[in-house]
């Protein structure tokens, strides 16, 4: 196990303070003395007489300074206490005081330490092994309880949201409670042991993430990626803390988290676009179209991709139109000539991508309808009119789609076509009136007078 080590002389004061002052008269043992007198209390297995075991080795190291049998024997006392308490809040205290001990017995056995006798030293491999051993015993129990006990939460949490029973749901949260409180002091005592293991901050960070804390989770997550360097186990981090900032719809703090991500895993192509969501969500539409770019080039039938790029250009276009209008405003004609013409360049790249997406995939909705309003937007109509038939055969209850798919071949001048998608419109919405309106004009227009007749009755009863 990785430790800090810490200085010997706070072991030997918290020592001193615990036992009581040591009195100047005392009389010197030899070194083995006070050890051999330790070891038969430590060995009674009675924690009472563990007491008189600590009085014995703190003479020992106040006397001759930091012995590696003797701090091995104290760090033994604090493993039989963690073993008697049944506390997990009661162990930490021991817990604490059988790492500064394992500590003080490295620096001790420290080939470099020049101040340790190196009769002192004696068998320090043995006893280092053993502490070690203890530690990694000690770090896998905690460490696998909190594990156990975060399971558990989230089971609990899972239980308690189909539950609609008053006092099911107060046993819930009470049990909730328990093994939450049971997590975090079973992995506080898995860290006392070894800080510099990132895996229980991990833990403690899915415990707040369950919790919805997403600002606690990716504190204790921020402290598990410092001390890890190897991109396969940074990834499910890197991930797991770029969606807790979007869970508190800050799309800007994920970016590093996805762009590191996404720059360790270029295959996928979800979080890839998750990273894209980001900068559009950050109005940084450069980046995400550069992103967009190298995936096409990756994955040049990726549907998503391709309308995410149309989005790109659409977005521009639409940039250009307001600058043309202001420009307008400003009686800039020269500006406003430009801007219009910007616009329209990238409505058709706009219209390109997306175009290239619903014939790839024309049961997508969504690509159908981007690259139906956008040929609508650059005047197409005719081209138009494909996507937009799409549309009404997908979802043939959607007004909207029939209004856009009339609108088109009113432009066509394609009257017949025209009346009867708006005639569907009015099948789903009998009182619109600008449809009906619309309507009493193609009829009048086709000299279809019965039809006519029906409607200016509706609309005569709809204007009362």
């Amino acid at each position: 196990m990785k430790t800090t080590l810490r200085f010997f002389l706070t072991v030997v004061v918290l020592g001193f303070f615990l036992t009581g002052s040591l009195t100047a008269k005392e009389r010197k043992l030899p070194a083995g003395a006070y050890i051999k007198t330790a070891k038969i209390h430590i060995l009674s297995g009675d924690p009472e007489r563990y007491k008189q075991a600590i009085i014995m080795l703190d003479s020992l190291f106040i006397n001759y300074g930091p012995h590696a049998e003797g701090l091995f024997w104290m760090s033994q006392i604090y493993v039989d206490y963690i073993d008697k308490t049944p506390n997990l809040v009661g162990k930490q205290e021991y817990v604490k005081k059988m790492v500064a001990y394992n500590d003080s017995l490295r620096l001790c056995c420290d080939k470099n330490n020049k101040d340790v006798d190196d009769k002192y030293k004696k068998d320090c491999k043995k006893y280092i092994d053993k502490v070690d051993s203890t530690a990694v015993m000690y770090w896998r129990q905690f460490y696998n309880d909190g594990i156990a006990q975060l399971n558990k939460v989230k089971q609990i949490i899972s239980d308690l949201e189909s539950e609609s029973d008053s006092a099911t749901i107060a046993f819930y949260n009470e049990q909730l409670k328990t093994f939450t409180d049971s997590c975090v002091n079973s992995i506080n005592l898995a860290i006392i042991i070894d800080s510099t293991d990132y895996q229980p901050y991990v833990v403690m960070g899915t415990l707040s993430e369950q919790q919805k804390d997403y600002k606690a989770s990716n504190e204790w997550l921020q402290k598990a990626l410092s001390y890890i360097n190897t991109p396969k186990e940074r990834n499910p981090l890197l991930v797991q803390m770029a969606y807790n900032f979007i869970n508190m719809n800050n799309f800007c703090d994920a970016i590093p988290y996805f762009k590191e991500y996404v720059q360790n895993a270029p295959e996928d192509v979800a979080n890839a676009r998750n990273l894209t969501i980001c900068y559009n969500n950050c109005e940084m539409f450069d980046s995400a179209y550069v992103l967009n770019k190298k995936l096409l080039e990756q994955f040049p039938d990726d549907t998503e991709v391709m309308t995410s790029i149309g989005r790109y250009w659409n977005q521009m276009g639409r940039l250009a139109s307001d600058s043309a209008n202001r420009c307008r405003q400003a009686q800039n004609e020269t500006c406003a000539k430009e801007m219009q013409d910007k616009s329209q360049i990238n409505f058709d790249s706009a219209s390109v991508y997306f175009k290239k997406a619903f014939e790839l995939k024309s049961d997508d909705k969504f690509a159908a309808e981007e690259y139906a309003i956008v040929t609508a937007i650059l005047g197409r109509y005719e081209e138009a009119t494909v996507p937009f038939i799409r549309l009404t055969e997908l979802e043939p209850m959607e007004s909207n789609y029939w209004t856009y798919l009339g609108d088109c071949y009113l432009n066509l001048r394609k009257f017949k076509e025209s009346a009867g998608a708006y005639e569907k419109v009015i099948e789903l919405e009998p009182e619109n009136m600008n449809i009906l309106e619309r309507l009493e004009g193609l009829y009048q227009e086709l000299k279809m007078d019965k039809k006519l007749k029906i409607v200016q009755d509706k609309l005569a009863e709809l204007k009362k």
